[in-house]
């Protein structure tokens, strides 16, 4: 009998795993960022990220982790073990920690420096965790972020 609970076990995880791959890709945005501490060796920021649901079912979310790219280079890491359940059709506020190291800052420090730079492109990569199952489900976001020129000495004011 005990295989036989076993098999029973095996059935339901397998067909708890099948149902997710029936769902959209949720959409997760970067809806704010703010530092909230600034130590020598690591930043730490607290990410809100708006989680969008295209599916006809809500998401119960138990968490997630993430990592953010700026100009193609590793920025920072995030995880929040916030629940948040996202209605069918509709979305939600997710509030992550996120921690940068000093290399992160420097880097992007150095491609400010050298100039030029109209735009900063970004990428935020993760999982959702769904429920108490193992199951997760993957996002990615890419998207530019324009930078304010500042006038040149002499144009008379210059526009932005």
């Amino acid at each position: 009998m005990r295989n036989g609970w076993k098999g029973l076990a095996l059935l339901c995880l397998l067909l708890g795993g099948c149902a997710g791959l029936g769902m959209e890709q949720p959409r997760v945005t970067l809806s704010d960022i703010e530092l909230t501490d600034a130590r020598a060796l690591e930043q730490v920021f607290a990410v809100k990220l708006r989680i969008q649901n295209p599916n006809d079912t809500e998401l119960n979310i138990s968490g997630l982790s993430f990592d953010v790219e700026l100009n193609d280079a590793q920025f920072a890491s995030g995880v929040s073990g916030e629940r948040v359940v996202v209605p069918r059709f509709g979305s939600a506020v997710i509030t992550a920690e996120a921690v940068s190291g000093i290399a992160g800052i420097l880097r992007q420090i150095g491609k400010l420096a050298e100039g030029g730079l109209t735009s900063v492109s970004y990428r935020i990569v993760g999982k959702l965790y769904l429920g108490a199952w193992p199951q997760r489900l993957s996002f990615e976001e890419k998207g530019e972020i324009k930078l304010p020129i500042a006038a040149e000495p002499g144009a008379g004011g210059g526009k932005l």
